[in-house]
């Protein structure tokens, strides 16, 4: 019975934390769907911690919401590391918004996204176009 109760506790300790392992803590997220109502975009900033690795990143994704496309998953448009302070850490808070960036994201068109930010940022990943979506990044200037 001694070893059965130590093998379930094993399992459950592994379990844990191998689940714990895949958990990105976002601390800023919005949505916002195309004027036509077939698309959605997300911009989020998840905040990674531990010794030695802590890091920041945004991500904007695209996705298609009759499951058209991509099948039907989000598509990475956007991506950046870092961008401006956090202001609160590893919390989901609106005191975070535009990720540091003022990152703002707005539909001109219903295949015209126009991603908007203020600061300093060096893409990792920049799609111009997605599924017909023609997709501009733009940074603000400082006095806007």
């Amino acid at each position: 019975m001694r070893r059965r109760w130590k093998t379930l506790l094993a399992i459950t300790l592994a379990t844990t934390l191998l689940s714990g392992c895949r958990h990105y803590p976002t601390v800023w997220k919005t949505e916002l769907l195309s004027p036509d109502g077939k698309w959605l975009a997300i911009a989020r900033t998840d905040q990674y911690g531990g010794f030695g690795t802590a890091y920041v990143e945004t991500v904007v994704t695209l996705t298609r919401l009759d499951g058209t496309i991509n099948r039907g998953r989000p598509f990475e448009i956007l991506e950046y590391p870092g961008g401006g302070p956090i202001r609160k850490s590893y919390a989901l808070s609106d005191e975070n918004a535009g990720g540091g960036v003022n990152l703002q994201m707005k539909w001109l068109t219903p295949t015209n996204l126009e991603i908007d930010y203020g600061g300093n940022i060096n893409p990792d990943l920049q799609v111009v176009r997605f599924g017909g979506v023609d997709i501009k990044l733009h940074r603000r200037d400082s006095s806007s």
